[in-house]
C-alpha cells in the first residue's frame, strides 16, 4: 500500500471554507470561488508532498523493515533476495520503493547491491541514509545476520526513546493546549458580551478568526510532535469522555444553532454569537 496522507489534512480547507462562505453571503461571488480554489490547491500540494516525503527520523516502518530482513537472514536468506523481499512488500511504503531501485540498479545496471546501495545512500537523508550506509556492509557480507541482528537491536531502541520523548511531550503540550482552550472561550464570550453595548459587531467575527488560527497552530503543533504512527490505548475505546463530548455535540448542536439564528436575526449579531 502507498503512503497513507491523514484525512486530517482536510482541516487546511477549513479557514478557506468559512471565508468563502461568508463572501458568498454578502454577494462577492468571485472572491468566493478564489478563497476555495486556493484552500484546495494547498490541500492537493501539501498531499502530494506528504506522498513523496521520506521520513526524516526513525518510525515504524523502518523498524519493522529491518526486523523482516533480519528473520530473513536466519534462515540463510543471501542479500539479494533480502532486498527483493523488502522492495516486493509495498507495505514498508517509501522504503519499499528505495529497495526496489536499489535493486533495479544492481540487477538492470549492473551496479551490484553494494555500490546500488550506496548511490541510494547519497539521494537520502539521515536516519536512512545512515542505515543504508551500514547495509554495504551487510550486503557484502555472505552472513548478514549478525549485522542484521544488532542492527535491528539499535534499532529498536532509538526508536524506543524517540516515542518514549513524544508521547511526554503530548502530554506537556495537551496540558497547554487544555488551557489555550479555556482562554479561547473567555475570549470569544468577552468579545460577544462587549458588542452588546458597542454599534460595531464585527470584532466577534475577529475573535472567531483568531480563535480558529490559534486553535489550527496548536493542532500543527500536536501533529509535528505527535510520532506518525498509532498512538496505542489501553482501556475502553472509545473512553466514556470521548462519548459523553459526542453525544453532547450532537444533542446541543443543531438547537443551539438555530437559536443562534432566530437570535441574529430578532436581537441582532451579539446575542447569536454568544449562544
Amino acid at each position: 500500500m502507498e503512503v497513507k496522507v491523514p484525512k486530517k489534512l482536510i482541516l487546511i480547507l477549513v479557514p478557506s471554507a468559512l471565508f468563502s462562505f461568508y463572501y458568498f453571503l454578502i454577494g462577492n461571488l468571485l472572491e468566493a470561488i478564489i478563497t476555495l480554489s486556493t484552500g484546495l490547491v494547498v490541500m492537493l500540494v501539501l498531499r502530494y508532498v506528504a506522498k513523496k516525503k521520506v521520513p526524516t527520523k526513525i518510525d515504524y516502518n523502518l523498524v519493522t523493515t529491518v526486523f523482516h530482513m533480519y528473520g530473513l537472514s536466519m534462515g540463510e536468506t543471501s542479500p539479494s533476495d533480502l532486498v527483493e523481499t523488502i522492495a516486493e512488500n509495498k507495505e514498508y511504503g517509501v522504503y519499499s520503493s528505495i529497495f526496489k531501485k536499489i535493486l533495479n540498479l544492481a540487477k538492470k545496471f549492473g551496479y551490484g547491491l553494494t555500490r546500488s546501495t550506496m548511490e541510494m545512500a547519497e539521494q537520502v537523508k539521515p536516519p536512512l541514509k545512515d542505515l543504508l550506509v551500514r547495509c554495504t556492509t551487510i550486503f557484502s557480507s555472505v552472513e548478514p545476520k549478525g549485522y542484521l541482528k544488532m542492527e535491528s537491536s539499535t534499532l529498536m531502541e532509538e526508536y524506543s526513546g524517540y516515542y518514549s520523548r513524544a508521547i511526554e511531550s503530548l502530554k506537556t503540550i495537551g496540558g497547554i493546549f487544555t488551557t489555550f482552550q479555556s482562554v479561547i472561550v473567555f475570549l470569544i464570550m468577552t468579545l460577544a458580551i462587549m458588542t452588546v453595548f458597542m454599534i460595531d459587531p464585527s470584532a466577534i467575527v475577529f475573535g472567531y478568526v483568531v480563535a480558529i488560527a490559534s486553535l489550527l497552530m496548536m493542532y500543527f503543533l500536536f501533529k509535528t510532535t505527535s510520532p506518525e504512527e498509532t498512538v496505542v490505548y489501553i482501556g475502553r475505546y472509545p473512553p466514556y469522555l470521548y462519548n459523553a463530548m459526542k453525544w453532547s455535540l450532537v444533542a446541543s448542536g443543531l438547537p443551539s444553532v438555530l437559536l443562534a439564528l432566530y437570535l441574529y436575526f430578532t436581537l441582532g449579531a451579539p446575542f447569536a454569537f454568544i449562544v
